[in-house]
């Protein structure tokens, strides 16, 4: 038991060292922006969330209203990466969309 104990204390300082706080606030911007009207997203003028990233031009929604899927593709061009950001759970269709899987 104090074997794995401290394997698992491993695995956590060495991912603690692997964590970069700057990029860290730039997904969470990302992220943010997902929960934003669709108008806001695609002219990427969502306040400071999209003011944090600033080399997206526009951005594309993808939504699913039965599923209650909802998100955005965009790519930042000062920092050459393609974003793909859904939003998190907010209403039943999502929950029960959650729940809506098979063990593989």
């Amino acid at each position: 038991m104090k074997k794995l104990a401290l394997s698992i204390a491993m695995a956590s300082a060495a991912q603690a060292a692997d964590y970069d706080h700057e990029t860290g606030k730039t997904i969470m911007a990302y992220a943010s922006t997902a929960f934003c009207e669709r108008s806001i997203i695609e002219s990427w003028k969502c306040g400071a969330a999209c003011q944090n990233n600033p080399g997206v031009q526009a951005a594309i929604v993808v939504s699913d209203f039965i599923a209650g899927t909802y998100g955005y593709v965009t790519y930042n061009n000062e920092t050459d990466t393609i974003i793909a950001a859904f939003r998190g759970t907010v209403n039943n269709a999502n929950f029960y969309e959650d729940v809506d899987y098979f063990k593989i």
